[in-house]
């Protein structure tokens, strides 16, 4: 599904639509086969017809053949619709599927940046409703104009044929119901589009308040949270209404068509009929060539406005998934490494978020040896979280270097991403066992593996007495946890890679000192020829480093031993702890 489209550049088009269905092109063969085939027959049946009126009208017997002949046709018909119809829902389902392995695949591998500026809740909104409005357009939408293109040719040469006259006041209304349809497609596609967005933000607002619910509740906030997401639904209704207003518009052209083919019929057949310039026979079988004609028509004006829906649905989708990819997200990051103790070496490194008005990261340089305890610290916005995920690989450096490298060597290791492992400030856990937080993406993790990294953060009792132990459910966000369990759930992760590198965001915190000590012998015991760089905001935390790193303003400008850089520098200036 990638066709690498700037996301600020042109809308997309029904050949976008087209290209969707590439690998799907052999069953949608077969509905437009069946779709024409069922026309074909369809077109039989009129002709059928006016023989055996044309029989009655002489006075002649009507050949039992006719008959069943008719009725071989209408069963026929019936069945091939039948068959038509299902081949069409599979191909839909598929059709989805595919779209939303892809847009989940890119969903999964964007900037990390990127997750910050755009609701969670919106993103699910485009895998759902999005993609749902797709289904019509990745299946029934081609074959309904192609199948009953084919209908309508037909039908027309057959009607020109029977009369010209009738059949020139007919297809004047066709062709005029078919210019308001052009005209209104690309407001109604715009208006279809809104009403995406405005589900998605209902979608964000709803997920955010329920994130939030734990703080919200306490607070009193839940009327300002329901009057908030109110706020969402209520303009997800006015795009709603609006997209509503321009389909009613066109809707009744559909009804225009026929109701005026029908007047057309009756008024003009009529009075050929009365002058003896058209026989009865055959206005019946133009009646029926015109049902033939006048559907197949209504359905292909319902074809366009479905195709102009999805193409709304189709620019949010693409929106995610022609996002360009974080580098290296592509590789098998959970493999394991094994790659021994390594120095990390930072070279004039610099950073600046995208949009942003100045860096986030000026001119580091630092070399940190295999083995070293680093604490880095510094107020809010010094450029903390900004170093970790340069480290993390969550984002590229704009100029200067880091690379891992083994001791003694010049060469860098591939990637510092198979280095790393991260226990965050926010504890992450993931739905699903202790087992799958714990191993987090190496499933073939021994479990001695995982109860040795329990273990050694203290957690080995609390889990064995869990119902299921390994395989218990930690609930969504971890609730069936602690807060100071899911922090140390989030440290044995980290311990279970056992990556030569690992980066803590103050571990300890939101633990008892019972649990504080644990933590910290655990982090103690894997230090031993592993490079530890740690957040600091605790005295234990900083006095326990070899090394501190003071970040003022996104720039390097402490850096020594805990007694050196708290005699250097003031506490207040830099919101260094007393050590």
């Amino acid at each position: 599904m990638r066709q690498h489209r700037d996301p600020a550049g042109p809308a997309s088009r029904v050949r976008d639509l087209w290209l969707l269905t590439v690998d799907e092109r052999p069953r949608l063969a077969v509905a437009l086969g069946l779709s024409a085939s069922g026309a074909a027959v369809a077109l039989c049946q009129p002709v059928v017809v006016n023989r055996i009126i044309s029989a009655l009208a002489d006075g002649a017997s009507v050949a039992p053949g006719l008959v069943w002949l008719l009725v071989g046709l209408m069963v026929t018909g019936a069945a091939i619709t039948g068959t038509g119809d299902c081949v069409l829902a599979v191909l839909a389902e598929r059709g989805a599927l595919r779209v939303r392995r892809d847009y989940l695949a890119s969903v999964l591998r964007l900037p990390m940046w990127w997750y910050t500026r755009h609701p969670v809740g919106d993103l699910v909104a485009r895998s759902g409703s999005d993609v749902d409005t797709l289904k019509y357009a990745l299946s029934s939408g081609f074959v309904d104009i192609l199948g009953n293109g084919v209908l309508v040719v037909g039908a027309t040469i057959a009607l020109v044929v029977l009369d010209p006259l009738l059949t020139g006041v007919v297809l004047a209304l066709v062709v005029a119901s078919a210019a308001v349809v052009a005209v209104a497609s690309p407001r109604i596609r715009r208006a279809v589009r809104e009403a995406q967005d405005g589900v998605g933000r209902l979608g964000a607002a709803i997920q955010q308040s329920v994130t939030a619910m734990p703080i919200v509740r306490p607070y009193g906030g839940t009327a300002q949270a329901e009057a908030r997401a109110a706020q969402a639904a209520t303009g997800a209704y006015r795009a709603g209404v609006r997209a509503a207003r321009m389909q009613a518009v066109v809707a009744p052209v559909s009804a225009v068509v026929a109701q005026g083919s029908m007047v057309a019929l009756f008024l003009i057949g009529g009075w050929r009929v009365a002058r003896g310039e058209l026989t009865l026979a055959d206005l019946l079988s133009f009646a029926l060539f015109l049902s033939m004609l006048v559907t197949p028509a209504t359905t292909v004006i319902g074809a366009v406005l479905g195709l102009q829906q999805a193409l709304g649905s189709l620019d949010r989708v693409r929106e995610v998934v022609d996002v360009p990819r974080a580098a290296g997200t592509d590789d098998d990051v959970a493999a394991p490494v094994r790659a021994g103790a390594v120095d990390l070496v930072l070279d004039d490194v610099g950073y600046r978020y995208p949009a942003a008005t100045r860096t986030a990261l000026e001119g580091v340089t630092l070399s940190i040896p295999a083995g070293s305890r680093v604490a880095v610290v510094g107020a809010s916005g010094a450029g903390k979280s900004t170093l970790f995920a340069l480290l993390l690989g969550h984002a590229v450096p704009c100029c200067g270097s880091i690379e891992a490298r083994l001791p003694g060597e010049q060469t860098p290791h591939a990637d510092l991403r198979h280095l790393v492992g991260y226990v965050d400030q926010s504890v992450h856990v993931m739905p699903g066992t202790v087992r799958e937080n714990v191993t987090a993406g190496r499933p073939d993790t021994p479990d001695q593996v995982v109860w040795d990294a329990l273990d050694r953060v203290g957690l080995r009792d609390t889990v064995e007495r869990l119902p299921g132990r390994l395989d218990a459910e930690v609930g969504e966000g971890g609730a069936h946890l602690s807060g100071g369990e899911r922090q140390r759930v989030a440290i044995a992760r980290a311990l279970a890679g056992e990556r030569p590198v690992l980066l803590l965001d103050e571990p300890s915190s939101g633990l008892d000192q019972d649990s504080e000590c644990r933590v910290l012998a655990a982090v103690d015991a894997v230090a031993r020829g592993v490079t530890v760089v740690t957040v600091a905001h605790r005295r234990s935390t900083i006095r326990s480093a070899d090394r501190v790193l003071v970040l003022a303003g996104g720039r390097l400008v402490a850096d020594g031993t805990p007694a050196e850089v708290a005699h250097a520098l003031p506490h207040d200036r830099f919101a260094l702890p007393e050590v």
